[in-house]
């Protein structure tokens, strides 16, 4: 079968642009975040040439064709060819599947350059695939597209799974149904708190506490060689033993800086509280990022975390980084902002820190160190022992 890997050590935003070609799709899936976004419609030639054109002068030589569903937009293959012959070497598209169980239809996109085809699918039967899509014989047509897909030499072929209360319980099963079809990649989406995926939450929404040991037993398939594992969105404090799996902390830059940008703005600048602000936090991967944004606008500076004493050469107890807000609230750079939470406030910590002396001060480790060192980096001090008098 025609699969070759892929490899990517760190993540770079400038490497990947993303460019949105369709606001409708063909599933109703009941975790869809994207719902909002939607009305039916195509994004016009000429904004989808002017968005892959700014991919361009930006320096990226990758772009992820997407909508909603962006297969079903007429000229989806004329895109592909378009930012093919405007200079991106790897182009990639995100699809729900069920035009490319048309092999004519996968033939024209591989012609005009299409390089690489993720399949969202949620499950490894029909009954567990369509109940989330909401449309019978989604899996059968999605399947057939996969495999169509696998067949083809040198294309990149990997699978999405939006993790939730459905499919959490099977959820090795279900890698282990594609691993058996020839798929080598797998991308695994926390269901997060917006549009469909909160109207839906009393059937989506699960405690990752009590679903553990299946959780585990699907993050194990991220240590054989021959696959390729990422997370998405999934809380870092949940993989403790898998720390190679938390999401690369630059994506905050995606989260933050897309097309969500609007609201963090009209906070800074219009005072106007993100409208998912509340009850939804405790869900969201982007709480302890919005939390931050909350204090910086109240207080006008936050500072960051001290790095933790039980790591050698790192005992200062004093936070130094500052983020202050402008003076003038338009000059407010996000950019800049996610950079400093994820350098100075982005800190985790293990099981292991509750039975720290200092665990109550101690905001744990920065994300990064986390990642390439394990929790495990994190040695509890032991509380002073103080010897009662007589007196």
């Amino acid at each position: 079968m025609g699969q070759m890997k892929k490899v990517e050590d760190a993540y770079v935003p400038q490497q990947r642009h993303w460019v949105r070609i369709s606001r409708a799709c063909n599933l109703k899936c009941s975790f869809c975040l994207d719902k909002e976004a939607q009305n039916g419609t195509w994004v016009t030639m000429s904004d989808i040439v002017e968005d892959l054109r700014r991919g361009r002068s930006r320096g990226a030589r990758r772009v992820v064709i997407s909508g909603g569903e962006a297969s079903i937009h007429p000229k989806f293959v004329a895109i592909v060819g378009l930012a093919h012959q405007l200079g991106y070497t790897h182009i990639q598209t995100v699809t729900n599947g069920q035009r490319f169980c048309d092999p004519e239809f996968l033939s024209r996109a591989l012609k005009a350059g299409l390089k690489e085809v993720t399949f969202s699918i949620h499950g490894h039967t029909a009954e567990l695939h369509d109940a989330q899509t909401k449309l019978a014989g989604s899996f059968d047509k999605a399947i057939e597209g996969l495999k169509h897909a696998l067949k083809v030499r040198g294309l990149i072929v990997s699978v999405d799974i939006v993790i939730n209360k459905i499919n959490v319980n099977p959820l090795r099963e279900i890698l282990d149904f594609f691993i058996g079809l020839g798929v080598r990649e797998f991308d695994l989406l926390q269901v997060i708190p917006f549009a469909n995926a909160w109207d839906n939450r009393e059937e989506l929404f699960y405690d990752i506490s009590e679903h553990l040991p299946q959780l585990r037993k699907a993050f194990e398939l991220s240590k054989r060689s021959d696959l390729h594992l990422w997370t998405n969105r999934f809380p870092p404090k949940f993989l403790e033993g898998y720390e190679h799996l938390i999401q690369p902390p630059k994506k905050l830059h995606d989260e933050v800086e897309g097309e969500r940008i609007g609201m963090f703005r009209d906070f800074i600048e219009r005072d106007t509280l993100m409208p998912c602000h509340g009850e939804r936090c405790q869900f969201c991967y982007l709480n302890e990022h919005c939390q931050s944004l909350v204090a910086l606008k109240k207080d006008g500076e936050i500072r960051g975390f001290a790095a933790p004493a039980c790591l050698p050469g790192e005992t200062s107890q004093e936070p130094e980084a500052v983020f202050r807000m402008p003076a003038k609230a338009g000059d407010f750079d996000p950019h800049a902002f996610v950079e400093f939470f994820i350098s100075h406030r982005y800190f985790l910590k293990g099981s292991g820190c509750k039975s720290c002396s200092r665990d109550s001060g101690c905001a744990g480790a920065q994300v990064d160190f986390i990642k390439k060192n394990g929790y495990q980096a994190l040695q509890p001090l032991p509380f002073a022992f103080v010897e009662k008098s007589d007196g």
